[in-house]
């Protein structure tokens, strides 16, 4: 791949089927996305300022205001490209990543999670190929689209398959629970357990403080939360 090759507009559209910072999560905002022919692949480097950091490996102190994220692009689904694409366009309550206009991102407030050892499917040696993916999990002035429970669509519409994501099963546990219940229905849940990064920032209470801060959960006076519909 020659350095003279033109690197088109990031788009996470017609995708098929198949870390490089401390930076765990962080909420910036969004100032571009612009590509490199490098590594015999292309990496799209999505930039952000302003930046508050939540969570980084190992708790280090990160000291700059704004950073630069690399995610390589790929053409499958299975990827950290079209993960990454999912994720952005749940955020934007779009119905799928072919739907995501970055030109509309620009210059908004966004909050990024990263998640290690993604399972990629097996290598040829039969082993599981694992990955590093981002996740968006907001953007400012967007509304979210909340996946309907496992097997169903609105009143009850069978469907084949929908999976809900450990972030949306965290916030419907928190509704309706003090501090203490949700922990205890949080740290149990299979899903959650799965997910180390959401379980310690449910423990060190940075998820729902998160929540908070984005005012998609209020506290009442008796500690109970209440998640904004």
């Amino acid at each position: 791949m020659g350095d003279s090759q033109e690197i088109p507009k990031p788009s996470f559209k017609g995708l098929g089927k198949g870390s490089q910072t401390i930076l765990q999560h962080f909420k910036g905002t969004f100032v571009g996305s612009p590509g490199k022919s490098e590594f015999n692949a292309i990496q799209y480097y999505f930039q952000f300022v302003n930046l508050q950091v939540f969570k980084t490996d190992g708790d280090q102190p990160y000291l700059f205001p704004n950073a630069e994220i690399r995610v390589k692009y790929s053409s499958r689904e299975n990827s950290g490209w079209g993960h990454l694409g999912d994720s952005v366009a749940m955020a934007m309550g779009v119905a799928t990543r072919d739907d995501v206009d970055f030109d509309k991102l620009m210059g908004k407030n966004m909050e990024w999670q990263r998640v290690d050892n993604v399972p990629y499917g097996k290598g040829k040696d039969g082993n599981p190929m694992l990955g590093t993916d981002w996740k968006c999990l907001w953007i400012e002035g967007f509304t979210p689209k909340v996946q309907a429970p496992a097997g169903t669509v609105g009143a009850g519409t069978p469907v084949a398959s929908q999976t809900l994501s450990p972030q949306v099963i965290a916030i419907q546990l928190l509704d309706g629970k003090t501090a203490l219940d949700f922990w205890k229905a949080a740290l149990t849940n299979d899903t959650i357990k799965k997910d180390p990064v959401l379980a310690s920032q449910i423990l060190d209470n940075t998820f729902v403080d998160t929540l908070k801060s984005a005012g998609k959960v209020l506290v009442d006076a008796n500690g109970i939360h209440h998640v904004a519909k």
